[in-house]
Formats: C-alpha cells, sequence, structure tokens
C-alpha cells in the first residue's frame, strides 16, 4: 500500500493523531496532487559541472539527481550535488543586493532594489570612464569556466581596462604545460584509458577538481577486472580517500614530490624505458643542446644521471628505493601510462618545478598527447562576438598585477601593488567566485589592501569574506535559480556545454552574476553596451548556442545506444542534424540538458613551442630565469628546489597539513548540514575539524583519542580536537577546513606568493602540539 492510500484508509485525524500533531486535519475534499516536473539543470558546485535533473513541485525544488543524459556524469551525483538543497534554501543566503553605508569600515548597510544596486555600480563605472581611468577597474575572477572568463574579458575590453585577474588552483600544472608543451591550459588526464596511474598529491577521488571525472573513470577501471592489470599507485603526504582506495599508497615527505618524479626518471632513463621514438623525433632538450652562441648545455638525460640518482632521492622523499625502482619499472611496462600532478605537489613554494619533473614522465613513456596519456581540450564552437572592438585607453596600460610573458596571472601581484599604489591607483574591484581566505598570505594585509581602493563590488551567494569586505554586494542566484552554462571537458578532450533554464523562482531577491554584469553594461552604455548587446544571460547563450548550431558538429546529450550509433556514424564522416530551424535545435538543447562533440580533438602536428617540440629544456624560461630561479643550466631544466619551511625543527618538529575533504571540495555553499555531518568517511567523524596524529606521535606527547590539543606554529595556534589514525605519517599531522569560516586554521599556516605563478602557496609550516 502506498502512503497515500493508507492515508485515505486510516484518515487524516488518525493519522495526525498518531504522528503526535494537534493541527486540525485537512479533508479529502481540499486535498490536490502538486503540479510536478523534472527539469534539467547545470551544477555549480564545482569544476565538473555535472547534469541534474531538478524535481520541482508548485514551483519548489524538492529534490536533485543526475542527468543520465550528460555525458560526465551519466546520471550519477556526488555527495555536494545532493547537499545542494540545503544550499539552496539556506538561512545564511545573502537576501538581496546591499550598499555598504557610512564609509569605508562601517559595518552598517542599506537593503537596496536591483535597479538602485546595478544603478550605484554602473554611476561609479561611467565616471571612471569620464575621467579617463577605466584602467582602473579589475577583475578577480576564481570561476574556472572558460565561458564566464570570455564574457569578463569582452566586458573589459570594452570598458578599457587590461586588468582581468584569475585566481587559478590549476596555475602551476598550466604553467609547466605551457613551458614544455606551449599549450596555456591544464592538462586533460584520458584516466579511463590509462593501464598505470600514478598520481602526485592529486586526490582524484577527494577533494580533485574534476572529482567526477576521477570517479567515473575509477569505476569503468575496476569494470575492467583484474586481468587488465590496471594499477593506481598514490603518492600523498596524507591517507587520502583516494589513497584508501589505490592499489599502492607510497606516503612521501612533503613538498619533495618533483624529486621523486626525477628518481623515477633516472631509472627509466638508466634502463633505457623511455619511448625512443617520441624522444627522438619530437623533443628538444632531452640530450645535449646548443643555444643561439652555441653554447653547450647539458639535456635532461645527463642533469638527471648525474643528480638524481636512487639513494639520493630515496633519503630526500622518505620512499625507499626498490619501492622506487619497482614503481619505474612498472610505469614504464604497463602503457598507456600517466603522471598525475596534482595540488599536494604544486601547493608549495616550489610548485612549479614539480610540476615540470612530473610532467616529463609523461614525455618519457610517450604518455603526451596520446590516448591514455595527456590530452588537450576540445573546442567549443560557440557563436564569436558579432563586433570587433576599437583600441582603448586600455591598450598600452600595464596590468595591475605586473603580469607579462610567462606570468598569465598575479593575484599576488595585485595586492602588492594594491599596497604601494603603483602603477596606478585602484578606482574599482570586482570580485567574482573568489576565496579570499586563501588568496593571501596575510588577509590582514590584503583587508587593509582593498580598503584603499574606493569601490569593490562582489557577487557572493553567502556572507563570506569576500561579502565583508565589499562596498556593494550583487548576490548571485543559485543554479536552479537562473540560466546556467556548463563547460567542461571529459578525460579524452571531448567538449562538452550543459545549458538550462531556470527551474524555479530565486528564494531570495537575487540575480544571476551574468545578468548583473550585462545591466550593469547597458546602463554604461556607449561602447560598452554595444559590446554585450544582451539583455540577460538567456540572450547571451542563446547567441553562443546558435555557432553550435551552425557548426554542423557534435550532438545533443542522448542516451548511450543513441549516442554510440550517433559517434559511429560521425566517425565514418557522416552528421545527421538534429533539427531544421535554430529554434527547435534550442528548444531540443534545453529539453535534453546540451550539447556535446564525442570525438577526441585532433592533434597538432607541431607544439606550439619556439622549438615546436615537447621541450625538457624550456626555451621560454629564460622570462622566468628574471623572476627567482637558481642561475645556469639547472634553470633550463626540470629540477628539485626544497620548498620554504617556517620553523625550527627542534621547536616545532612535525608539518602541517590543512587540506579540504572530499564533501567540502566545492566551492563554498554555506556549509550544508549534510556534508558537515560526513566528510571522511574512513575516520568516521565530521561536524567539526580535528587534527589527524599518528599513534607513534601521540604516545610520546600523551595524547588518546578524542583529547583537546593545542597545535601551535610560530604563526598562531588553534584548539581541536585528536584523531589518532594509524595510516597518518608520523611527522605530519593534518587537518582539515571548511567546516567553518577558517580564519583561525588558516592562521596556522604560513604563505608566500609564487613568482612563477602568482598564487599564494603553502610554505611547509611546521607546529608542535600540546594537550589541553
Amino acid at each position: 500500500m502506498d502512503r497515500r492510500r493508507f492515508m485515505k484508509s486510516v484518515g487524516f485525524a488518525g493519522a495526525a493523531a498518531a504522528t503526535g500533531c494537534s493541527r486540525a486535519p485537512v479533508s479529502l475534499e481540499e486535498w490536490q496532487d502538486g503540479a510536478e516536473s523534472w527539469a534539467p539543470t547545470v551544477c555549480q558546485l564545482c569544476p565538473s559541472r555535472c547534469g541534474l535533473l531538478a524535481r520541482v513541485v508548485d514551483g519548489s525544488v524538492v529534490k536533485l539527481e543526475g542527468n543520465p543524459l550528460h555525458p560526465l556524469n551519466q546520471g550519477r551525483m556526488c555527495a555536494t550535488g545532493h547537499a545542494a538543497l540545503q544550499s539552496l534554501y539556506g538561512a545564511d543566503r545573502i537576501r538581496g543586493p546591499r550598499l555598504r553605508i557610512g564609509g569605508k569600515g562601517s559595518s552598517r548597510w542599506k537593503h537596496a532594489s536591483w535597479e538602485e544596486a546595478l544603478g550605484a555600480a554602473a554611476d561609479w563605472l561611467k565616471k571612471l570612464r569620464t575621467e579617463g581611468r577605466s584602467h582602473t577597474l579589475a577583475v578577480l575572477d576564481g570561476s574556472s569556466s572558460v565561458l564566464v572568463e570570455r564574457l569578463w574579458r569582452r566586458f573589459l575590453q570594452a570598458f578599457g581596462s587590461p586588468n582581468y585577474i584569475r585566481d587559478d588552483p590549476a596555475a602551476a600544472s598550466e604553467l609547466s604545460s605551457y613551458l614544455l608543451q606551449g599549450e596555456r591550459q591544464a592538462p586533460l588526464y584520458d584516466l579511463e584509458n590509462a593501464s598505470y596511474i600514478l598520481s602526485f598529491g592529486a586526490d582524484l577521488l577527494g577533494q580533485w577538481s574534476h572529482g567526477m571525472q576521477a570517479q567515473r573513470a575509477f569505476g569503468r577501471l575496476r569494470q575492467r577486472g583484474p586481468a587488465a592489470q590496471i594499477k593506481l599507485v598514490q603518492v600523498d603526504s596524507r591517507f587520502s580517500l583516494t589513497a584508501a582506495r589505490c592499489n599502492q599508497w607510497i606516503p612521501i615527505r612533503p613538498g619533495t614530490e618533483g624529486a621523486l618524479a626525477l628518481g623515477l626518471a633516472y631509472v627509466l632513463i638508466r634502463e633505457e624505458l623511455f619511448d625512443q621514438a617520441l624522444l627522438e623525433g619530437e623533443t628538444f632538450g632531452f640530450s645535449d643542446w646548443k643555444d643561439a652562441a652555441g653554447q653547450t648545455h647539458p639535456g635532461f638525460r645527463t642533469f638527471v644521471q648525474q643528480r638524481y640518482r636512487p639513494d639520493d632521492v630515496s633519503a630526500l622523499t622518505r620512499v625507499p628505493v626498490e619501492v622506487l625502482i619497482g614503481v619505474a619499472k612498472e610505469f614504464a611496462a604497463h602503457r598507456p601510462a600517466i603522471a598525475v600532478i596534482g595540488q599536494g605537489a604544486t601547493r608549495h613554494t616550489n610548485g612549479l618545478q614539480n610540476a615540470m619533473a612530473i610532467h616529463a614522465l609523461n614525455a618519457l613513456v610517450g604518455g603526451v598527447r596520446q590516448p591514455g596519456g595527456m590530452l588537450l581540450r576540445g573546442a567549443i564552437p560557440i557563436k564569436d562576438w558579432e563586433t570587433a572592438l576599437k583600441p582603448t585607453i586600455a591598450e598600452g596600460q600595464p596590468r595591475i598585477d605586473g603580469a607579462s610573458g610567462t606570468l598569465a596571472h598575479s593575484p599576488g601581484g595585485l595586492m602588492e601593488h594594491l599596497e604601494r599604489g603603483t602603477p596606478y591607483p585602484l578606482g574599482a574591484l570586482i570580485l567574482h567566485d573568489c576565496d579570499l581566505e586563501s588568496l593571501s598570505p596575510d588577509p590582514a594585509r590584503f583587508r587593509a589592501a582593498l580598503a584603499r581602493v574606493p569601490l569593490v563590488v562582489t557577487f557572493s551567494s553567502f556572507d563570506d569574506a569576500s561579502a565583508e569586505l565589499a562596498d556593494l554586494v550583487l548576490p548571485d542566484s543559485l543554479f536552479p535559480e537562473g540560466w546556467q552554462f556548463g563547460d567542461c571537458w571529459l578525460g579524452n578532450g571531448a567538449s562538452v556545454l550543459g545549458v538550462s533554464k531556470p527551474v524555479a523562482p530565486p528564494l531570495r531577491d537575487t540575480l544571476p552574476a551574468a545578468d548583473s554584469l550585462l545591466r550593469i553594461a547597458a546602463k554604461i552604455g556607449d561602447e560598452v553596451a554595444a559590446a554585450l548587446p544582451f539583455y540577460d544571460s538567456e540572450a547571451l547563450l542563446k547567441f553562443w548556442a546558435q555557432g553550435i548550431f551552425e557548426a554542423r558538429r557534435g550532438m545533443l546529450f542522448a542516451d548511450p545506444f543513441e549516442a554510440e550509433q550517433l559517434r559511429a556514424l560521425e566517425s565514418r564522416g557522416w552528421w545527421i542534424p538534429w533539427s531544421e530551424s535554430y529554434e527547435e535545435f534550442w528548444g531540443q538543447m534545453l529539453a535534453k540538458g546540451g550539447w556535446w562533440e564525442p570525438h577526441t580533438p585532433p592533434v597538432p602536428q607541431r607544439y606550439s613551442t619556439p622549438s615546436g617540440k615537447f621541450e625538457f629544456a624550456p626555451l621560454r624560461l629564460q622570462e622566468v630565469k628574471s623572476r627567482g630561479q637558481p642561475g645556469e643550466d639547472e634553470a633550463w631544466l626540470p629540477h628539485y628546489e626544497p620548498p620554504r619551511t617556517v620553523g625550527d625543527v627542534q621547536e616545532y618538529p612535525l608539518y602541517l597539513n590543512l587540506y579540504r575533504p572530499a564533501a567540502m571540495a566545492g566551492q563554498d555553499s554555506g556549509r550544508p548540514p549534510w556534508l558537515l555531518e560526513h566528510p571522511e568517511p574512513h575516520l568516521k567523524t565530521g561536524w567539526g575539524p580535528w587534527v589527524e596524529i599518528h599513534p607513534r606521535t601521540a604516545r610520546d606527547l600523551g595524547l588518546k583519542d578524542g583529547d583537546s590539543v593545542w597545535v601551535q606554529s610560530p604563526r598562531g595556534k588553534a584548539l581541536l580536537k585528536a584523531r589518532i589514525f594509524a595510516a597518518a605519517m608520523p611527522e605530519v599531522v593534518s587537518i582539515p577546513l571548511g567546516f567553518r569560516p577558517d580564519e583561525e586554521l588558516r592562521g596556522l599556516q604560513a604563505k608566500e606568493f609564487d613568482p612563477h605563478t602568482g598564487r599564494a602557496v603553502d610554505c611547509l609550516t611546521r607546529v608542535r602540539l600540546q594537550k589541553a
């Protein structure tokens, strides 16, 4: 018997009595079924941007499920997506636009209408243009969407500013890709087709930025069965979720991942286990080489054999020699093999060097631009802007963050220049999807620097650090409430564009960030309005999607059987149109949830490097050398540099590792209770931060599981609960982030700006523990 029949049989009064409810019963005549529908939407809580289906009853979203037609998640859904409803209905969402009154530092706010708030932003920006100071506007963007970046760049170019600044956690791996193979994009890893995955600090099943892709690949690898001899090896200083599920976990001293990669390269070279054809025909700098002046430089082969013998690398990394040699031989024998660059390897002051060393491993085994290895992103054929923009005052103006050459963006440079007021004072700063708590090594300095900016605007949905520091808050709608697009890529490089219309009216007085920007552009007028002639994001999306319709390639989302048929036809040169008109195509695209191109993009014949080859000795490093690289030949090659540390080893004997659990890996979404309850399944704990301690370390300090313990560094201290964990490394203590505003925990950690990537990166902070 279903619930409705049961209620009819016992009567509403009896049901109310059984549940202890004293409210007057509703008669059957008054009971009406709610209007129910299912609609596709696009999750925006992490860079995966999975396709979801929203169940809507009487205009309210009551359930979210995975969209089975979406080629990435194929109906699956992570814990963060399930908890999105708690974010949507969260009490701590900002309720509407607001203006700070009383000047900088005031805690007084005025709740404004959207017309007033957008008008205030537009009036200030128009004033900058009138005064010839349009170049003093900057945008600090934390989104990983290339379409969001495209929109911001168009706006700034029309406005007259060069200051689009992106805060990218993958900046080190992106820069290594640019230096070694010329592609200014973070590498894509074809995990599903690899036979051997060697992960350096990438928590693939946990806090990795493309977690859904990794989870799907992990499932498919396991389905291939033990006979396939597929192996996942995790190199990490913490026993993460991936370490718990992999074939082999290799504990490593924090920050030495690059040294281990070079030790593996030593074995591959010494035993001649590398891809001879690729190294001879497609690489530069593997063997000794001469520069333009005729001076001979040692190549990667010579350098590695001189400097990275297994005994020396083992002493440095704490990885036994037999493990190092065994992994190197397995890596070479089980091809296609892939080495993954994770944030565990790039978060330190030697992050770029670690990334380059790991990147070089892929070239040694022929895993660059090959199935089962590192691949390029396919292009989404959206329609190009219809009007070219005239040169503006931005032409010739230096960037406020000082980025140039190999350094594409520098959030760190932004703060330094804000403090100095050079090369010019900033007139306005727009913050989009930024985690200001992790942006600066010194939050107090960053707050003081922002206080010098006359206008700070944020699109925060929750009362986070951005909203606290802003002068104008234009709260963004959450993903079920507005027009959405989700550009993402599969591991084989196939491009995907999810789209959706609003599935429910906004629960607060909010507006999608793209709509706010487009309406501000319209209010500014002149070239800015002409460059973005769209009233809202629906019009913009419809314009972009017209390019996909005209490209006559790819397919709309479809069930696996239909998608396989269409894929087979297209691989033979056939393409079947989905509709006769664009309007019909747009309607089907919204109904199914998006478009994708299933084929791996074509590989260019030449690398986009000065030599046209994969460069073990990157010629573009001539620019980077002046930014603090060691001199002479070592600067031209992937090499290991010891990361900087803070804290005397005698006074502070332990390394500190701050990390985000899998459930907290997405963007700040109001900290839903479902995620706070079970962030780490293998630890069976939740609701608040803790400190993971090895049993031997705990025994030496007289600590038991559950004790309150002070964690102290040279920068600060915090009181936490001790969790004794046998898989922790004896010299490392780990603390999770994301349970609450993390100023106290981040205050433990030393950071500095990496001159190569422009991001704030971790120094290896030492700590001591004391029972409270």
